[in-house]
């Protein structure tokens, strides 16, 4: 609540935080109008306890003005400064996501994407701005108001960098690929060929990423724990990769090539080939190709056209033309597969068997707690720690198992409301599969998106 004092003259009142007084001249008669001075408003302010922040011009200005009865801000405090806390500046890109550029004539152009940023020996990777001490404030009664200060953030942990002796740059020591999460910074071994992958290189298999900067041969394999990325053509070969694949120039594969990832796959065109995607698919063109993607499969573009093969997309289909006008048999189908629902019980009961013996290992700790006094020091400590241990590895693999479980529920509750979409038109001879639900098409459809509803499958308009 505010503090108010009066005299004869002025009337002050002071805030409760005591950062602010406002004040007001009583008017006088007039023949007590000469006796009012700054002076005395000064003396009055400082009688009442106000030391500091009092504008004096305003004050004086107010009573050479006789601006009776008009209240006004006359002191105010100034708060305390708080230091901004330290802070990384970062000269690359700590979240690279694959994002194809689209072309005027929307289909995609896969060769400018990365799926991961590169640095050189010597880079500069980051700059550490320390933190700034705060400022001290004042309320008016002249108490001083401490500050904060910044708070110092922790150097950067990790590999293939090093730090100046002042803490504040970060420089790359090695060639790699960089990756910064979580507070850690790697820089990461990238096997790359520099040309073409044919039988002089011979087969890849690496614990890491993989860029191959030339074609790759029929009959080569590719197998790596990260991403990979072709710049060339792919013939008859297997690539697999434990997150993501980008094909800027696609595959031509003769009914040999097998492309697997567990991350996205990107690619320019794909002919003849088996495709097991983890997430989604995205390319211009499929020709008799055997596909399955437990995300979305997206063909774009005027010329973005699925012909032939088997097509299957957990979460939907979407081109620009399905099949062709010489009636080339085309299978398209979305939703749940059998395989994704025995995942989904398996990890259920993983889950279920994992807490189990989670349940167990607490009570043997607590039994052995009731016994602590007949066992030797070092050797309960011995039996306690290792139940521990095991405990937190059942932990982690509990949590593992939950993502996993909760990621295939998602994709589960998604695949309901799944559909297959075409932008220009679905040619005769396409066959549709939804979970329980079938439909040959039988006539051209233009523009059309089909999907299960009231116990068929039922068509509507596709919004361009």
């Amino acid at each position: 609540m505010a503090d108010v004092y009066e005299s004869t003259f002025f009337r002050l009142m002071i805030s409760e935080d005591n950062m602010r007084a406002d004040m007001l001249v009583v008017e006088p008669e007039k023949e007590n109008e000469s006796e009012i001075t700054t002076e005395m408003a000064l003396d009055f302010l400082l009688e009442k306890g106000i030391r500091m922040g009092v504008d004096q011009e305003r004050l004086r200005k107010v009573i050479e003005s006789k601006m009776y009865a008009e209240p006004f801000t006359v002191a105010i405090g100034k708060p305390a400064l708080s230091g901004k806390n330290g802070w990384f500046e970062f000269f690359f890109e700590t979240k690279v996501e694959a994002k194809p550029q689209v072309n005027n004539d929307g289909s995609v152009d896969f060769y400018n994407m990365k799926l991961f940023e590169e640095v050189a020996v010597g880079d500069k990777l980051v700059t550490y701005h320390p933190a700034t001490k705060g400022e001290f404030g004042y309320d008016i009664r002249g108490k001083f108001l401490m500050p904060k200060n910044g708070k110092e953030l922790a150097t950067i942990k990790g590999k293939g960098f090093s730090v100046s002796e002042d803490g504040l740059t970060y420089t790359a020591e090695m060639c790699g690929k960089i990756e910064y999460r979580y507070g850690e910074m790697n820089i990461l071994e990238v096997f790359e060929v520099p040309g073409d992958l044919d039988l002089t290189v011979g087969n890849i298999r690496f614990s890491g990423d993989v860029k191959v900067r030339g074609d790759v041969a029929g009959g080569m394999l590719i197998d790596a724990s990260g991403n990979v990325e072709i710049q060339g053509h792919v013939a008859g070969a297997t690539i697999k990769a434990g997150k993501d694949i980008i094909l800027k120039k696609g595959v031509q594969g003769s009914q040999e090539a097998h492309i697997e990832a567990k991350g996205n796959i990107f690619g320019q065109f794909f002919e003849e080939a088996e495709i097991v995607c983890g997430r989604n698919l995205e390319g211009n063109y499929l020709l008799n190709c055997n596909t399955y993607a437990k995300g979305k499969v997206n063909i774009r573009g005027k010329h973005g056209v699925i012909i032939g093969g088997k097509t299957h997309g957990i979460l939907g289909i979407e081109m620009h033309n399905g099949g062709n006008d010489k009636e080339l048999p085309t299978i398209l189908q979305v939703g749940i597969s059998d395989e994704v629902m025995e995942q989904y019980s398996n990890i259920a009961e993983e889950i279920k068997k994992i807490e189990e013996e989670i349940q167990q290992i607490e009570k043997s700790i607590s039994k052995l707690s009731m016994f602590k006094d007949t066992f030797y020091p070092a050797e309960y400590e011995k039996t306690h720690i290792k139940m521990l241990q095991t405990k937190i590895v059942k932990n982690a693999e509990r949590t593992k198992n939950l993502e996993k479980h909760k990621e295939l529920f998602q994709i589960i509750n998604q695949a309901h409301v799944a559909y297959i979409g075409v932008h220009d038109c679905m040619h005769v001879g396409v066959q549709l599969f939804f979970e329980g639900y079938t439909k040959k098409i039988t006539s051209n459809y233009y523009n059309s998106m089909f999907k299960v509803m009231d116990g068929s499958v039922g068509v509507l308009p596709l919004d361009l």
